[in-house]
C-alpha cells in the first residue's frame, strides 16, 4: 500500500485501482498513470487528478477529437454524453490490425477503431470512466449488472477471501446472478449473509439470485488471473 504523502506520480496497473489511497491522502500527487492490460492498446492513461472516481482522460500524442469512441447499445456511434456502451479506441498506440488473420480484423476492428470489450461511460469533460468488461455483464431482466461492482462489495466481506459473479442462465429473466464466494477458513458464512450484505449496499436487482460458498481457491491460469469459464460449466452441471 502506497503510503507516502509527498508522492508525485503513481504508476499503477489499471486492476489496482481500488488499492490505491484516496488523492486526498496524497496532497504532493499530481499524476497518476493506469497502464492498460491488453496487447492491441499500450498506451497509458493520465486521469490528472481532477476526479477521483476512476476517471481518466488520454495522454496528449492522442488526437483529443477522437480519442475514443463509445458505442450506443443501438449500434450507433458516437460520445454520448452519459451513456454507456462499449469503448472503442483509435490512435497511434492501437495496432493497425492482427498478423496475417483477416477474420479477427473485421471482428475486432470497425473504421480504424479496436473494440476494446470494456463497458464505459464519457463525461462532458471527456474524462472516460470503465464499468466492466462486455463479457461480464450480465443483462438480469433488462437491468445491466456490473459483475465488478458486485464483485468489490462482496469482497469488502469481513469473511470472503474471493469472489466471482457470472450469469446463471433464466427461462424469464434471461440471466440471473450467481456468485461464487471462497471463505476464509474457520469462519461462518451462508449465503443469506451474502444476500444481506449486497441487500444493505447495492440496489435489489444486484443481489445475487444464488450463492455458492466454497473453501478452495477460485480457479486461476498460470498467471493468476481468474478463469470464470469453469465455473460456468460448474454451473452447467447443477
Amino acid at each position: 500500500m502506497l503510503e507516502h504523502s509527498d508522492a508525485r506520480v503513481v504508476v499503477y496497473a489499471a486492476d489496482h485501482a481500488s488499492k490505491l489511497p484516496h488523492p486526498d491522502d496524497l496532497p504532493g500527487l499530481r499524476h497518476r498513470f493506469a497502464i492498460g492490460g491488453p496487447d492491441e492498446h499500450s498506451e497509458p492513461f493520465d486521469n490528472l487528478l481532477q476526479k477521483s472516481n476512476s476517471t481518466e482522460l488520454p495522454l496528449p500524442d492522442v488526437k483529443e477529437e477522437d480519442p475514443a469512441v463509445i458505442l450506443y447499445t443501438s449500434g450507433t456511434t458516437g460520445q454520448p454524453q452519459g451513456e454507456s456502451g462499449e469503448l472503442w479506441i483509435s490512435g497511434p498506440m492501437v495496432v493497425p490490425g492482427y498478423w496475417k488473420n483477416p477474420a479477427a480484423d473485421a471482428r475486432e476492428f470497425t473504421a480504424g477503431h479496436w473494440k476494446s470489450g470494456d463497458i464505459g461511460s464519457m463525461d462532458k469533460q471527456g474524462f472516460v470512466r470503465v464499468f466492466a468488461r462486455k463479457k461480464d455483464m450480465i443483462n438480469r431482466g433488462g437491468y445491466n449488472i456490473y459483475s465488478v461492482e458486485v464483485e468489490g462489495l462482496i469482497t469488502g466481506h469481513p469473511a470472503v477471501v474471493e469472489c466471482a459473479v457470472i450469469p446463471h442462465p433464466d427461462d424469464v429473466l434471461g440471466e440471473k446472478i450467481h456468485v461464487f464466494v471462497t471463505r476464509v477458513e474457520n469462519q461462518k458464512l451462508t449465503e443469506n449473509n451474502i444476500r444481506q450484505f449486497c441487500q444493505e449496499n447495492m440496489a435489489d436487482y444486484n443481489v445475487p439470485d444464488y450463492v455458492t460458498i466454497q473453501e478452495e481457491p477460485l480457479p486461476r491460469n498460470a498467471n493468476g488471473k481468474l478463469v470464470k469459464a469453469g465455473l460456468k460449466e460448474r454451473i452447467g452441471g447443477l
